[in-house]
C-alpha cells in the first residue's frame, strides 16, 4: 500500500518502509502517527543511503510506541549536512570549493575524515601570555557579566599575530585554562590581543604563562589534511598525500533527532536501532564560546526530555560538534546500548543537568534517573571543546555505565555529580562497571581524572574498571579524582595506572572508599590528598600501591582523617620504603597504618603491564583478589572487532 510518494506499508505487516530522502522519512512519522492511533505501535524501515536532514526529526508523545531502524541489511545514515560542490585543484596543491559567505562552519568532513582547522602555531605548539589585563563593563555575583582582556605576548609570539594582517578578523583565539578553554574572536591593538566576552573566572583566570593557539589562519595550510574558510565561503584544503577529493561535508543543524514530552505526557517506549547519525553543527553563539567545566553548556545530536522506555540500540554517532547523546530531563527507564560515539567535537553522552529544574518557581520532582549506558564505545571526542568528557552524569541518579570503551579525550573520562561542596546532591548510587578509560588528556588540559566525582554521592560505584594513561598537562592527571564534597563513594577492583599525578587524588570529601585496587605508575606520585577535614576523608584497604621510581604520597597525609589498612607497598627501582619522609613504623605510632606490607611486586610482568598475579604472592596477606578485568570494556563479536578496527585506524 502506497501512503504517499516514497512511503509505504507492508500489506503483511504494520511496517512502513520510507525511501532515502527527508520527505519521505517525516511522510513515514506522519504514517506512523496514525498506525500509533490504531494500533499502539508502529515500526519504520530506513533504506540504505544518506537522508540530508534541513532541521531535526522531533518525536513527541504521540510518537510512543514506534521503532525507527535499519531495513535488513541496511546502513541508513541521517546527516546534518550538506555536501560540497566540485573541488577545483589549485597550482599551489591546495583544493578549493565553496560553502557560501553565511555558512560560517568550524567544521569540514572529507572522505569520511575530520579534516584539521589550519593553526598557527601547529598542533603540538601553543603561544603563551605574558601578562592579562582585564576592563569590566558589566559587572556579576561570581565573575563580571561581560568584559574586555588585553592580552600581551612575548615579541616573538606578537610577530606571528601580526603576521595574520586582515586573517585576524576571521581566526578563533583558543585559550587554554586549567580545565577549561575558552574560544573568541579578538583584533590587534597597539600590539596587544584584545578580546570581548565574559569576565574571567576568578577561580580560574587566565595570566602569564596561560596557553593559546589561533585557529583558520593560512599559515597552517602547509600541513596535510588542514583547511580554513575565508570571509567569501571559500574553503581551501591541503589534501592528504595520494588523497583523492571525494565527498566532503560541512554541517548545516546542530541537532539531528529531539524527543520531547512532558511531565504530564512523556514519550514514551522509543526504539532508535541500526541508523548512523552523523554530521552536526558546533553550535555557539557569534562572540564565542565561553568556558565551562565539562563543556556543559553544549548540547547534543540527540536530545531526549521527558522518555521513558527510550532505547538506542547498534546506533553510530559520528562527526558532532557538540556531545551525541544526551538524556536530558525527566528521563528514566532508557538505554544506549551497543552503540559507536566517534569523532565527537564535545564528549559522549550526557545523563541529566546540572541543576536541578524549576517548576511554578520550586524544584521540580521530574528528575532522569535509571539509565543505561552498556557495552558501547566513546572515542576521539573533544575535538571542538577539549573540556568535554565521555560521560557525564549530572543532578541524575540510579544510572549504570558498563561494559563500555572510553578513549581519546582531552578531559575526563568520566564524571559524576554536579555539586560543588556538601549541600544536598540528586546524584545517588551510580554504578560504574567493568569499563575501560584510557588515553584521557593528551597533556593539553589539568586537573582530570579517568573517573571524577562532584559532591554528595552516596550509593556510587566503581567498580572492575581499567583506568590507564591519563596525562594531563601542568597538574592534576588522577585515576581516581574525588573532587569537592565527594562523599559516599565506592571505588572497588580497580586498575590504574600509568598517569599523570596519581592513581587516587581526593581534593576533599567524606567517608570515600578506595578497596581492592591496584594503583600503580605515575610521572610525580601514587596518591595524593589536599584538604585536611575533621572527619573521616576515606579508606584504603586491601590494596597494592606499585612505584618504578615516584613517591607514594604528596600532600597532608599526616593530618587529614583516614584509615589505611592492609596495603603491599613495592618498589621497583630497590629505593629504601617511605611516605613523605617517614619509615612504616611512623605511621603505626600515629595509628594509620595497619597491617602495611612492604614487598616485591606481586605480578607477572608489571614493567610490561602485566597485572596477573604470580602463585603464592603476598597479595593474598592483605586479602586482595584479582578482579576480572579481561572483562573489562566492549564485548561481543560486533562491538570487539569494531573496537579493534578503530585501534588500527588510530595505531595504538
Amino acid at each position: 500500500m502506497i501512503l504517499a510518494a516514497g512511503v509505504f506499508v507492508s500489506l503483511s505487516m504494520p511496517v512502513i518502509l520510507a525511501a532515502p530522502d527527508e520527505q519521505s522519512l517525516r511522510g513515514a512519522l506522519r504514517a506512523a502517527q496514525v498506525q500509533i492511533a490504531q494500533r499502539g505501535t508502529a515500526v519504520i524501515e530506513l533504506p540504505d543511503g544518506v537522508i540530508h536532514l534541513s532541521s531535526p526529526i522531533e518525536l513527541g508523545p504521540e510518537h510512543s510506541g514506534l521503532t525507527i531502524r535499519a531495513a535488513n541489511g541496511a546502513e541508513p545514515v541521517l546527516s546534518g549536512g550538506i555536501e560540497l560542490p566540485q573541488w577545483k585543484r589549485g597550482r599551489d596543491g591546495l583544493w578549493s570549493t565553496h560553502v557560501g559567505p553565511n555558512h560560517k562552519t568550524r567544521q569540514l568532513f572529507v572522505n569520511g575524515r575530520r579534516a584539521t582547522r589550519a593553526r598557527t602555531p601547529g598542533i603540538g605548539s601553543m603561544m603563551e601570555m605574558t601578562a592579562v589585563t582585564e576592563k569590566i563593563f558589566e559587572p556579576g555575583d561570581r565573575r563580571p557579566v561581560k568584559a574586555e582582556q588585553t592580552v600581551s605576548v612575548s615579541a616573538a609570539d606578537l610577530a606571528v599575530v601580526e603576521s595574520l594582517g586582515q586573517e585576524a578578523a576571521q581566526a578563533d583565539l583558543i585559550v587554554i585554562h586549567k580545565w577549561d578553554s575558552t574560544r573568541r574572536p579578538f583584533r590587534l591593538k597597539e600590539g596587544k590581543i584584545v578580546t570581548q566576552g565574559a569576565g574571567l573566572k576568578p577561580w580560574n583566570t587566565w595570566g602569564k604563562g596561560t596557553e593559546f593557539w589561533i585557529e583558520n589562519v593560512s599559515a597552517g595550510l602547509d600541513v596535510p589534511g588542514t583547511w580554513i574558510r575565508e570571509p567569501s565561503g571559500r574553503i581551501l584544503y591541503r589534501p592528504l598525500p595520494g588523497e583523492k577529493m571525494g565527498r566532503a561535508e560541512v554541517p548545516l543543524i546542530p541537532r539531528l533527532l529531539e524527543i520531547e514530552g512532558s511531565p504530564e505526557e512523556p514519550v514514551k517506549d522509543i526504539t532508535i536501532s541500526g541508523i548512523t547519525f552523523r554530521c552536526t553543527k558546533f553550535d555557539i553563539p557569534e562572540g564565542g564560546k565561553e568556558p565551562a567545566q565539562a563543556a556543559s553548556q553544549l548540547s547534543a545530536a540527540i536530545t531526549a526530555d521527558h522518555a521513558q522506555n527510550l532505547t538506542i540500540e547498534d546506533c553510530r554517532v559520528e562527526h558532532t560538534g557538540e556531545y551525541a547523546i544526551w538524556l536530558r530531563r525527566g528521563c528514566r527507564d532508557s538505554s544506549i546500548k551497543r552503540t559507536t560515539m566517534i569523532d565527537l567535537g564535545a564528549g559522549g553522552v550526557r545523563i541529566g543537568e546540572g541543576s536541578l529544574p524549576e517548576e511554578g518557581g520550586k524544584q521540580a520532582t521530574f528528575l532522569t534517573s535509571h539509565c543505561k549506558v552498556t557495552n558501547s564505545i566513546i572515542t576521539q571526542g573533544g575535538r571542538m571543546d577539549p573540556s568535554a568528557v565521555g560521560v557525564w552524569i549530572g543532578a541524575s541518579s540510579d544510572n549504570e555505565v558498563t561494559h563500555c570503551t572510553i578513549s581519546d579525550l582531552f578531559y575526563t573520562g568520566i564524571s559524576i555529580g554536579w555539586r560543588w561542596g556538601y549541600d544536598p546532591s540528586p546524584a545517588k548510587r551510580n554504578k560504574i562497571n567493568r569499563c575501560i578509560i584510557e588515553d584521557i588528556g593528551h597533556g593539553l588540559l589539568s586537573d582530570m581524572g579517568g573517573v571524577y566525582t562532584l559532591g554528595p554521592s552516596e550509593g556510587t560505584t566503581i567498580s572492575d574498571s581499567i583506568f590507564r594513561r591519563i596525562e594531563s598537562s601542568h597538574y592534576g592527571g588522577w585515576g581516581l579524582y574525588t573532587d569537592e564534597g565527594s562523599t559516599g563513594v565506592l571505588f572497588d577492583g580497580c586498575l590504574v595506572y600509568d598517569t599523570t599525578s596519581g592513581g587516587f587524588h581526593q581534593h576533599y570529601g567524606k567517608e570515600n572508599r578506595v578497596e581492592n585496587c591496584i594503583l600503580a605508575f605515575s610521572r610525580d606520585q601514587l596518591l595524593q590528598a589536599t584538604r585536611v577535614e575533621p572527619h573521616l576523608s576515606f579508606t584504603l584497604d586491601r590494596c597494592i600501591i606499585l612505584s618504578d621510581k615516584t613517591p607514594f604520597l604528596a600532600g597532608p597525609w599526616d593530618k587529614v582523617q583516614i584509615q589505611m589498612k592492609n596495603l603491599l607497598w613495592c618498589r621497583l627501582d630497590g629505593a629504601e620504603m617511605e611516605w613523605l619522609g617517614h619509615p612504616k613504623s611512623w605511621w603505626e605510632d600515629k595509628g594509620i597504618a595497619e597491617n602495611w606490607i612492604e614487598g616485591e611486586s606481586p605480578f607477572v610482568d608489571a614493567e610490561g603491564r602485566d597485572f596477573r598475579l604470580k602463585a603464592d604472592s603476598a597479595a593474598s596477606r592483605i586479602g586482595f583478589k584479582e578482579s576480572s578485568w579481561a572483562e573489562a570494556g566492549v564485548r561481543g563479536r560486533r562491538m570487539t572487532a569494531e573496537w579493534a578496527r578503530i585501534s588500527d585506524q588510530s595505531g595504538k
